[in-house]
């Protein structure tokens, strides 16, 4: 890097080399802060000339020229194609450093989905890698680098163990999850005033620019915070499936001598106070085992006399449909009989019509000393000197038709 101008009316910072410490993007963002702040001159320029800084800061000067006009970075002109904002994928990288330091290394497939968590769509099998490219610094010998050069000393204190650690007040303070003070409340900060009826047109100007900005920050909090919240539902659900949702099936427990190590006060109280939990846990589940029992049998006897009253609900309504149908077929009895007795009386007055009719045809006159004997049983006594003369009927003729009449009206014999 070329020597900085060490005169006294130079503005230009007193840097060290920071090529092999600060990004290119850092380098150029120092150079644009550096010619903002500096003095202006009369007509109007930066006394900080952009060719001083590109060469203080050893970055193209064409480059520092586009910034300073306005021209995004590489990474800022495509944040539309990507699946995350710039703020989102800041909260995932800032998270992935987390973890790592946690000691839980986060995989492809784990920023695959935390990222399809906080965008709601499936990424590329290719995303997680340019991801990482992108964000350098997430590699594992960056975050050990990291964590081992930021660490400030702490002190701890361990907390003295009791007969039951479950109970200890301080214990569950520091394992809660609920802080102690209540959550504050956010409200918006730095709106400016109204402006009075009489304002120029430059304070509008001005206010509007600022109103843009507090926007366009307000924005960048909220999805920064949406990431978050993702992010902590993801944690929170692998929580809860390591602690809750264990593998039933016994596996055979190997443990590995090259990596032996001795427990910190912190694992040991966690151990410790585990083992009281599930020893006061099995204690419950005993008493309450009888009481479960209890309750089983009231609800197999419920579900019992359930199915007893469908049972009968169901019998009840058979026997109803039963009554209906013979109800039906009684009816239909009946109507039958009705029908054939007034087709029984219909024949019997059109048999006694075709017999008036038949005597009728037979011309004989009824005898006058016996008008009430019925015609199917006259006896035709016609007195006649000769049974030879046609047209004439003779007292066996007479007995015959009356015999044949009475049996069958119908096949009454005529004689001519």
């Amino acid at each position: 890097m070329p020597t900085m101008n060490t005169t006294e009316n130079s503005t230009c910072p007193a840097n060290p080399d920071v090529d092999n410490i600060l990004s290119p993007e850092e380098r150029i963002q120092l150079a644009i802060q550096a010619i903002n702040n500096s003095p202006l001159l009369p007509d109007g320029t930066q006394e900080y000339k952009i060719r001083a800084a590109a060469r203080d800061f050893n970055v193209p000067r064409s480059t520092l020229t586009a910034r300073l006009n306005g021209v995004q970075t590489r990474k800022e002109a495509h944040e539309h194609e990507r699946q995350l904002t710039l703020a989102q994928e800041n909260v995932v990288v800032e998270w992935v450093k987390v973890m790592g330091q946690r000691g839980l290394p986060v995989t492809g497939e784990m920023l695959a989905d935390y990222a399809h968590d906080i965008c709601g769509k499936e990424v590329g099998k290719n995303w997680a890698r340019k991801f990482v490219e992108r964000h350098p610094d997430l590699k594992v010998n960056k975050i050990i680098t990291a964590t081992t050069t930021t660490t400030t000393t702490t002190t701890t204190t361990t907390p003295v163990a009791s007969e039951d650690p479950l109970s200890s007040a301080s214990g569950a303070q520091a394992c809660s999850a609920i802080p102690p003070e209540p959550i504050p409340q956010f409200a918006i900060s730095g709106v400016p005033p109204p402006l009075g009826p009489k304002a120029s047109r430059n304070d509008l100007h001005s206010q509007n620019d600022h109103l843009r900005l507090l926007l366009e920050r307000s924005c960048i909090e909220l999805e920064k915070a949406y990431a978050i919240q993702k992010l902590m539902e993801r944690e929170n659900e692998r929580l809860h499936m390591v602690a809750f949702h264990k593998d039933k099936s016994k596996k055979k427990k190997t443990y590995s001598s090259s990596e032996a190590r001795h427990m910190t006060s912190e694992e040991t109280m966690d151990e410790l106070a585990k083992m009281e939990f599930m020893t006061k846990w099995k204690d419950v589940m005993k008493e309450a085992g009888q009481h479960f029992k209890i309750r089983r049998q009231m609800i197999v006897q419920h579900e019992r006399e359930v199915e007893e009253q469908q049972r009968k609900a169901e019998a009840k309504r058979v026997e109803k449909a039963a009554k209906a149908a013979a109800r039906e077929v009684e009816w239909a009895l009946k109507a039958m009989k009705k029908q054939g007795k007034k087709g029984r009386k219909a024949t019997k007055k059109k048999s006694a019509q075709d017999h008036d009719a038949f005597m009728e045809g037979l011309n004989i006159p009824l005898p006058d000393s016996h008008p009430s004997t019925p015609s199917s049983e006259l006896s035709f006594s016609l007195s006649f000197s000769d049974p030879e003369m046609p047209g004439v009927v003779n007292e066996e003729s007479a007995k015959e038709i009356s015999t044949s009449h009475r049996r069958n009206p119908r096949r009454a014999v005529r004689t001519k």
